[in-house]
């Protein structure tokens, strides 16, 4: 058959398991060299505006 050696779209992952056997934690992973969720794209850019205003308070106390 076609396909069947690296798995195929019919759920044959080739390591004897179906999507349906997979883990809640697993299910839920994004795929390897995939963004980040946005939520934590917003979280790091959050910390960083929050830093930035930190240090300009500062600056702007001292001078």
């Amino acid at each position: 058959m076609i396909g069947v050696e690296g798995g195929d779209s019919c759920g044959i992952s080739g390591t004897g398991e179906t999507p349906q056997e997979r883990s809640d934690e697993e299910a839920h992973r994004p795929p390897h060299g995939k963004r980040p969720p946005e939520t934590e794209i917003n979280l790091v850019r959050n910390i960083l505006q929050f830093k930035l205003i930190m240090k300009l308070i500062k600056i702007a106390k001292e001078g």
